[in-house]
């Protein structure tokens, strides 16, 4: 993706900061011979001087370029960084954001992300790939439709989560019409804390119920199609999900915002083992609020701590094949 000239560049500064490393293996499972491996590599470099320090929210990667794009509440700003180092991008004030949350790199290169409208109501909006605003005029399912969560569904259209209403909504990434909505839940008015919708790669949609301590999983089109995890401080356990990546060798990845772990899991969601700590500290985190995966790396943004952590993740297996 070229971002050209427009774009704010730092090519004096590596997009990781590289602190000391730290490596825990973790055992695939009782019997099998691979591992997992977490070896942290950093933290991003956010547009600190510009802001203060950053209150990162969200993170996204894309799948096809490994680019990172960081959403920053406290900077009123999307941060894009890429995977090599060396350059990174900052939304100025030409793309009039006021407040955006989740936010995802599109397919033609520009910026999909919630914030609010001219009434002040949140949606969707867009920016292209220079950080300008595009026309986009998402058509809203329900009256007060005020979505919370946004990611892209595996064919690049939007979906959203709105908590109060409880709508999952598929939004064309062009007219933004509707496609199709689903009612997850009956309690409509009732706002249930949950996390951002995530799709796996063969399109099937995870969405984290933090209240719930589960993972709901639905089929590409919205539909019912199980769900795992209970409650508990213990490993294996989830105390309140907020995100969920794929990893290496099919891995889902939940990040737990109390527990303060990522939480592995295989395919057919058996329990593997878990990462992580509460603390500040190279490895440990402090109520972490989202998680991305693409191209080997994990990255965790922790709003509190201002910071996004950036984990190289590999299995034993590749390392013994590189041998």
């Amino acid at each position: 993706m070229n971002r050209g000239s427009h774009h704010h560049h730092d090519n004096s500064v590596t997009a990781v900061t590289v602190l000391s490393s730290c490596m825990m293996v973790l055992a695939l499972c009782a019997s099998a011979s691979a591992a997992i491996v977490f070896e942290f590599t950093g933290n991003l470099r956010l547009d600190e001087g510009r802001h203060g320090q950053p209150r990162p929210v969200s993170v996204s990667t894309d799948a096809t370029t490994g680019e990172i794009v960081v959403s920053d509440a406290a900077g009123s700003a999307l941060h894009v960084m890429h995977p090599a180092g060396g350059a990174r991008f900052v939304t100025g004030m030409i793309a009039g954001l006021s407040s955006p949350s989740d936010a995802a790199l599109t397919a033609d290169g520009g910026f999909v992300f919630l914030d609010s409208n001219s009434e002040q109501a949140r949606t969707i909006r867009r920016l292209d790939l220079v950080g300008e605003p595009v026309s986009y005029l998402a058509v809203s399912p329900v009256a007060g439709w005020r979505p919370d969560h946004l990611t892209l569904s595996a064919d690049g259209h939007f979906l959203t989560l709105d908590n109060t209403s409880g709508l999952l909504v598929k939004h064309d990434h062009q007219s933004g019409e509707v496609l199709w909505s689903r009612s997850l839940w009956s309690n409509t008015g009732a706002e249930t804390v949950c996390g951002r919708p995530a799709v796996s790669p063969d399109g099937s949609i995870y969405i984290p119920l933090s209240q719930d301590h589960r993972i709901l999983v639905l089929t590409a089109d919205g539909r019912p199609d199980g769900s795992f995890g209970t409650l508990g401080t213990t490993p294996g356990k989830f105390s309140f999900p907020v995100d969920v990546a794929f990893g290496p060798l099919g891995t889902v990845m939940v990040l737990d915002r109390m527990r303060h772990v990522i939480l592995v899991f295989d395919q057919e969601h058996q329990f593997i083992t878990e990462y992580g700590r509460m603390g500040a500290s190279p490895g440990a985190f402090y109520h972490p609020a989202s998680l991305a995966y693409a191209s080997g790396r994990v990255y965790v943004a922790q709003g509190f701590e201002g910071r996004v952590q950036v984990y190289d993740v590999f299995s034993t297996d590749a390392i013994n094949r590189g041998r």
